[in-house]
């Protein structure tokens, strides 16, 4: 079990967690509509499509501190979505207190995958992407998730 401020960290995550899961579709289609993406509202649909086009037009930015947070969230959101459209899988509040994702918005309950106790932290993977220097790459760093989860 975890520590008393442990669970009223989940308790307020879990608070929380209707308004992340209310404001993720229009973030992500106001995100695609800024970069003037082809039918940005189709980033809900087939979020794959996307990818390119995000990848390409961060690779070789240089990320002011002013702008990383907004990145992150709009990353965040994006990656969560690809692979929950890719696997079949959903947006929850870890609760498992032995998880070290606990208290976090994971994307998991993946039924296109054998082994349906797949937890990934989408934010985590943001992260990455967005702190790597200039160069960095999107499709290769989601591809080397994708064979991980398969492999999981």
């Amino acid at each position: 079990m975890g520590s008393k401020s442990e669970m009223k960290r989940l308790q307020r995550r879990k608070v929380e967690f209707e308004q992340f899961i209310q404001e993720r579709m229009p973030v992500l289609v106001e995100f695609c509509e800024l970069l003037k993406l082809e039918n940005p509202h189709e980033v809900l649909l087939d979020a794959e499509r996307f990818v390119w086009p995000l990848h390409a037009w961060l690779r070789d930015e240089t990320i002011k501190e002013d702008d990383r947070l907004w990145l992150l969230v709009r990353y965040n959101y994006f990656i969560g979505e690809l692979l929950i459209q890719k696997f079949g899988g959903c947006w929850m509040v870890d609760e498992d207190p032995r998880s070290q994702l606990f208290s976090n918005y994971v994307v998991g309950e993946f039924r296109l995958l054998n082994n349906k106790n797949v937890k990934i932290f989408p934010y985590e993977i943001a992260l990455e992407f967005i702190d790597h220097p200039p160069g960095r790459d999107l499709v290769k760093l989601l591809e080397t998730v994708i064979i991980q989860m398969k492999e999981a």
